[in-house]
């Protein structure tokens, strides 16, 4: 039997998994507590200018049509959005982020900024820019070796 390995994708995976869980939990104290793990996955890409449609969801997120359309019609319950109509097609339905969707918006970001500076906290003084750097350097990087991917796979 093999043995696994150590990888930087299982250790991101395991910081992005406890980062959203940290978030969840914050914003429940915050008094969202209808958020949860699988609405934040969804929610994290709907954009603030009110132009996301739910293919480009799926599209995003790797989730079925119907699974992101449920987390959506979740969301509408909760509150934090709503879906209007499409312009450029009458089929289509854009999402926007209500009211109370603005205001968790605004509160997500303070959970944020919390969130980080008692992660940072963990590490030396010395080493918590350069974690950052390290981070956003790789989050940079992301884009092109995707697109090489793509470009491999046609």
């Amino acid at each position: 039997m093999t043995d696994a390995i150590e990888h930087l994708g299982w250790d991101l995976w395991q910081c992005a998994r406890g980062w959203t869980s940290l978030f969840v939990a914050e914003m429940h104290a915050q008094g969202y507590t209808d958020f949860s793990l699988p609405r934040a996955n969804v929610l994290a890409y709907v954009q603030r200018d009110g132009s996301s449609r739910a293919v480009d969801i799926a599209n995003a997120t790797g989730l079925t049509k119907q699974a992101v359309n449920q987390t959506l019609d979740e969301l509408v319950d909760c509150g934090l959005i709503e879906r209007l109509p499409d312009p450029s097609d009458g089929r289509a339905k854009r999402i926007a982020f209500t009211p109370r969707g603005d205001a968790f918006i605004s509160a997500g970001n303070n959970a944020k900024r919390a969130i980080e500076q008692r992660w940072l906290s963990a590490l030396p003084p010395a080493q918590r820019e350069r974690a950052l750097a390290t981070m956003r350097a790789l989050s940079a990087a992301l884009p092109a070796l995707l697109e090489k991917q793509h470009t491999n796979t046609r």
